[in-house]
């Protein structure tokens, strides 16, 4: 029931988030914010992540990423901020590949920012109806999927949550 209520409401959730544009923008420009203090944030390690993940992505799959990586942080199982999400063990392979993992791409970066921003906000309200723990790319066919139920594509992912248990 969860996930049908997002997939129901997609567009009002697209709509909302980008409603809240001037915020994102009028926060980016308070010169309190320095950058160092804004580095170990949980704003700037879903950025880093959605960057890494999806940065070719839509507006929505970055979205998506961004949803799966706060909904992991609610759950608790991979850690209890972003970064810990983000660092936990084979989870995200950008954090494991030994390539730099500064942002090049100034544009790219300021976009997942404002994605970042948008996922937040939206997570923040609608938190509770978020179901969505895992995803994949399509070049991918991992064993583990076998116990979880396909929710949507988008783009080059492949999003899941967990199967819920019949109670009677």
């Amino acid at each position: 029931m969860k996930r049908t209520y997002i997939m129901k409401h997609i567009n009002f959730i697209i709509f909302f988030t980008l409603f809240f544009t001037l915020f994102f923008i009028i926060i980016l420009s308070t010169p309190s914010l320095s950058s160092a203090s804004l580095h170990n944030t949980n704003h700037h390690w879903l950025s880093l992540n959605i960057y890494h993940e999806a940065r070719g992505e839509s507006f929505l799959g970055q979205f998506l990423v961004g949803l799966v990586t706060l909904d992991r942080v609610d759950d608790g199982r991979w850690g209890n901020t972003v970064k810990e999400v983000v660092q936990y063990p084979n989870q995200f392979s950008w954090v494991n590949d030994r390539f730099p993992n500064t942002p090049q791409n100034k544009k790219s970066w300021d976009e997942v920012r404002f994605v970042a921003f948008c996922s937040e906000l939206f997570y923040a309200i609608f938190g509770e109806y978020v179901d969505l723990l895992y995803y994949h790319t399509r070049s991918v066919k991992p064993i583990w999927t076998k116990r979880l139920h396909c929710v949507l594509t988008e783009g080059n992912h492949i999003f899941y949550n967990e199967i819920e248990e019949e109670t009677q």
